[in-house]
This record gives C-alpha cells, sequence and structure tokens, in this order.
C-alpha cells in the first residue's frame, strides 16, 4: 500500500498528539487515565484510516516515542497495555464482520473482547497487583480488582466506540482524508 504525503503527515500529527497524551498524563496526574484513553484513541484512529498494518505500526511508533520522551515511564507500560486493547479490539471487529452474520456480529464481538481484555489484565492482576491496589491483596482485594476492571472495560468500550464514531461521522469529513 502506497501512502499519500497527507496521510503520512496526519499519522505523523496523531503521533504527536498520542505522545503528548502520555507526557501529560504524567504531568497532570488526576486526569491520567483520560489523557491514557485519548492516546489510545489516537491508535484507533489510525487503524480506522490506514489499516491494522499500519496502525500496528503506528501503534509501536508512539509506544517507543513514549518511552523516550514521557517521564513516567509506568503510563507508558499503561498506554502500551490499553493501546494494545485497542489494537485487538479494532482487529476483533474486521475479523467478525468478515467472518460471522448480523446476527452473531454483537455477541461475537462481545465475547472476543472480553477475553481479549482479560487476557491482557488479569496477568498484571496477578503479577503486578501493586500496579492496582497499594495494600497486600487478599481473596477478596483480587476479586474486586476483577470486578472493577471488568467494569472498567465496559465503560472503556462504550466510550471509545462512541468517539470513534464521533471522529468517522464528523471529524474525518474535516480532515479530508
Amino acid at each position: 500500500m502506497h501512502l499519500k504525503s497527507k496521510q503520512i503527515a496526519f499519522l505523523g500529527v496523531l503521533a504527536a498528539i498520542a505522545v503528548l497524551f502520555v507526557v501529560l498524563s504524567g504531568i497532570i496526574e488526576p486526569n491520567t487515565l483520560v489523557f491514557l484513553g485519548l492516546a489510545s484513541l489516537c491508535v484507533g484512529v489510525s487503524i480506522s484510516e490506514m489499516g491494522i498494518k499500519m496502525g500496528i505500526a503506528f501503534y509501536i511508533a508512539v509506544v517507543l516515542l513514549s518511552l523516550i520522551i514521557a517521564p513516567v515511564k509506568l503510563y507508558c507500560l499503561t498506554f502500551a497495555i490499553v493501546s494494545l486493547y485497542v489494537v485487538i479490539s479494532e482487529g476483533i471487529m474486521r475479523f467478525t464482520e468478515a467472518h460471522f452474520s448480523e446476527e452473531l456480529l454483537q455477541r461475537m464481538r462481545y465475547l472476543f473482547k472480553f477475553v481479549a481484555f482479560n487476557v491482557l489484565y488479569v496477568p498484571v492482576m496477578v503479577f503486578a497487583p501493586k500496579l492496582l491496589y497499594s495494600g497486600t491483596p487478599g481473596t477478596g482485594a483480587y476479586i474486586g480488582m476483577f470486578v472493577v476492571g471488568q467494569a472498567v472495560l465496559v465503560l472503556y468500550d462504550q466510550v471509545y466506540i462512541c468517539l470513534m464514531n464521533y471522529y468517522q461521522t464528523k471529524l474525518r469529513k474535516r480532515l479530508n482524508l
């Protein structure tokens, strides 16, 4: 696939915005998750505009740039995990559209997204619980972290879908891509 100069410039600006959001997540602490979510939205936009292969290249580039530039490396790791979920989620959406009927489409998407999220989330919860819980986690804390993680998945996925729909219906027209 040959990229036009306008598309390359768009990806460059989008990468700069994504890295800026990751940097801001370390500077403005109360809005860390909002900034990291917006940065991962940039990964979704790149996949939407350029396809899954270019989206993966964009994801890798932004993660590496963030590791170089961002002051808080922990947020770079969080961004990498959240954005990896976006890459997997977008891949799932394209896969289900191509292989399943309309009736099964919604149920299959949520099932695949649930599995993909938990493949990323449960190892973090088990091997690095200090990232999610400040005390010494017991059984109740692990159950609580799992339940809260599922609620965050549903909330994040709905916000992501709404923002992507807004981008595709309103903003994309203004960009003339």
